[in-house]
């Protein structure tokens, strides 16, 4: 990839060079990851290649919350926001919202957080995007979990749960699992936490299984 940047010329076969260099970078130097995604918003913004505006900033906001800088992410956020309303793009909304909420929380902006959950799952489940309502519940549940409103936390889980099991989305069942036992545990209600807890276990080594057949 860094041999082919060096003859690419400013287009957007370029773009999505760094596009993909940058997410080549994430999972092993954030510094890297964010220099080349800095390299491919000056390339966007001189071209005008604005159909990639909402990958890269919502890119920038994986990376500073990656590296726990909140402000940074949640500034690429609102940008991504911006842009996925100027596409009229439903599933980057969505995919905004998602992210949005998560940083809201973290920056202990809790009714903001509240609302962009809301929003989040509304606008997933309205486009059908099976693959993330289970994690959007499962967050949901994490969120008011934490603000101690375990009524409407063991609600949202057993909906992340349900809608896991419905469209067999692994991941998203796995967090709604986690973050609903984990309510269980801190109401009291231990026999439902270790059920739940034996559960997850259970699917995780299915999941491992399955992964190691398909890798062959």
């Amino acid at each position: 990839f860094l041999k082919d940047l060096e003859y690419a010329k400013e287009d957007t076969n370029k773009v999505s060079l760094l596009l993909d260099i940058e997410k080549k970078y994430f999972n092993i130097d954030l510094d890297s990851a964010l220099y080349y995604n800095q390299l491919c918003e000056k390339l966007i913004l001189k071209i005008d290649a604005r159909q990639y505006k909402h990958r890269c900033f919502h890119d920038f906001v994986k990376i500073y919350h990656a590296k726990n800088d909140y402000k940074n992410a949640l500034d690429y956020c609102l940008k991504s926001i911006k842009v996925a309303e100027q596409n009229n793009n439903k599933f980057q909304k969505a995919t905004s919202y998602r992210a949005i909420f998560n940083l809201y929380h973290n920056l202990n902006m809790n009714d903001s957080a509240v609302k962009y959950a809301i929003y989040s799952i509304k606008l997933t489940t309205e486009i059908g995007d099976t693959s993330n309502i289970a994690t959007n519940y499962g967050n949901l549940c994490w969120l008011y979990m934490d603000l101690n409103q375990y009524g409407k936390a063991i609600v949202y889980g057993l909906k992340g749960v349900e809608a896991g099991e419905r469209y067999a989305d692994t991941v998203g069942l796995l967090i709604s699992i986690n973050n609903l036992a984990l309510c269980y545990v801190r109401t009291g209600k231990n026999d439902e936490a270790i059920a739940l807890f034996k559960k997850q276990v259970e699917i995780g080594k299915r999941a491992r299984k399955t992964a190691r057949f398909e890798s062959r």
